[in-house]
C-alpha cells in the first residue's frame, strides 16, 4: 500500500473517530456514498501515478550517459509533483475534518 493511500485511510479513521467523540459525524450510512466515490478517485488516481513513475523509472534504468541524468531528472520531478498533490488532499481533507477551521498555534 503506497503512503497517499495509508495517509488517506488514517485521515479517514480519524474523521470519523474523532467525529463520532465529539458527536458531529453523521451515521457512516449517510455519507457512505460521496466516500466510496471519493475513494474510488483517490484509488484511480495513484494508479495512474504509479503507471506514469514506473514508465519514468523504465526509461531512467534503460538509459545512459546524459540521457540517464535527464531520465533521474524526470523520475524526481515525478515524485516531487506527486508529494506536492498528497499534500494538497491532506490538506483539504484536514479542512474538511476541522469543518472549515484552520489550524492556528496551540490547537
Amino acid at each position: 500500500m503506497t503512503r497517499v493511500a495509508l495517509a488517506a485511510s488514517l485521515l479517514l479513521l480519524l474523521t470519523l473517530t474523532s467525529g463520532m467523540a465529539q458527536g458531529t459525524v453523521q451515521p457512516p450510512q449517510a455519507n457512505m456514498p460521496d466516500m466510496m466515490k471519493m475513494h474510488e478517485e483517490m484509488m484511480a488516481g495513484m494508479k495512474a501515478d504509479d503507471a506514469k513513475l514506473d514508465a519514468l523509472l523504465k526509461d531512467m534504468n534503460a538509459a545512459a550517459g546524459n540521457a540517464k541524468v535527464n531520465a533521474v531528472a524526470a523520475v524526481v520531478t515525478e515524485l516531487a509533483r506527486q508529494q506536492t498533490i498528497m499534500h494538497g488532499h491532506m490538506s483539504q481533507m484536514h479542512q474538511q475534518m476541522m469543518g472549515g477551521r484552520g489550524m492556528t498555534r496551540g490547537q
